[in-house]
C-alpha cells in the first residue's frame, strides 16, 4: 500500500472536517477530533 502524502492528508482533514460540521452541526474542534479518532483517518496514516 502506498503512503498518502502530507498535502493529500491536509486536504482530506479540511474537507472531511467541513463535511462533518455541515452534516451534524458540530463545532470545528469536535469535528476534527471525531475525524482524527476515526478508522478512516487511521487508514490514511498507514
Amino acid at each position: 500500500m502506498t503512503k498518502v502524502n502530507a498535502r493529500t492528508i491536509d486536504f482530506f482533514d479540511r474537507y472531511v472536517t467541513r463535511m462533518i460540521k455541515e452534516k451534524y452541526g458540530s463545532e470545528e474542534m469536535d469535528a476534527i477530533r471525531g475525524f482524527i479518532g476515526s478508522e478512516t483517518y487511521r487508514m490514511f496514516r498507514l
